[in-house]
């Protein structure tokens, strides 16, 4: 009688023990997964307009106003981004696709932030269409971070944010990331002023 209840004890023990486990292990990749897919951002706001200190990758590059869109890339590298130089400031060229219909261009003058790795105070025009409509407007503020210094055919990871006043009067932001493959840095040997030129990429906008 010893022997069988101790041997119900074991397996009593045992059942907690893979239990507990499993259900560790679930908690763990739901946390993780939740904590990758969201960029960190900075709260935006028409009194704090302009990046309270000079943004760099991954630090206080992301704005987020009291409207803010956030979705996944899409399958296809259907997005584009283009840089460059001109006199003091850099012009920002960004094309959106989601996938199904939506669509933004979104056209920046920025000031230069860190040299050669970051781009703040931007100002100009945004279109949007199907699900990023609400896009169309004045963009009021805008940063570009690189993860590195942009350097002649060094592959990098970037990130921006654009807040835009649309025509219903509302301040709305947007941000995403992608990975710049070296040939679209200074792709033209001896051209300073054409820093990225990037056609074919998967921007994620969350």
């Amino acid at each position: 009688m010893t022997r069988g209840w101790l041997g119900g004890l074991v397996a009593t023990l045992l059942a907690l023990i893979v239990a507990c486990d499993a259900g560790g292990d679930g908690d763990s990749s739901a946390t993780s997964g939740s904590s990758d897919s969201l960029a960190q951002t900075t709260p935006w706001s028409v009194a704090t307009a302009g990046t309270s200190q000079v943004p760099a990758y991954g630090n206080s590059c992301r704005f987020e106003a009291d409207s803010h869109i956030a979705m996944p890339a899409n399958a296809a590298s259907d997005d584009s981004v283009t840089l460059q130089k001109s006199g003091n400031s850099y012009d920002l060229l960004i094309e959106l696709e989601d996938g199904s219909g939506g669509s933004a261009t979104l056209s920046v003058s920025l000031a230069q932030g860190l040299s050669l790795r970051s781009y703040r105070n931007g100002e100009g025009a945004a279109q949007g269409a199907g699900a990023l409509q609400e896009l169309t407007g004045a963009i009021q503020d805008a940063a570009l971070c690189f993860e590195s210094k942009l350097a002649s055919a060094e592959a990098t990871r970037g990130e921006f944010s654009v807040v835009v006043l649309n025509a219903a009067g509302s301040y709305v932001s947007l941000g995403g990331d992608f990975e710049l493959p070296g040939a679209s840095v200074f792709p033209v040997s001896g051209d300073d002023a054409n820093m990225v030129q990037a056609d074919s990429l998967m921007v994620d906008l969350q």
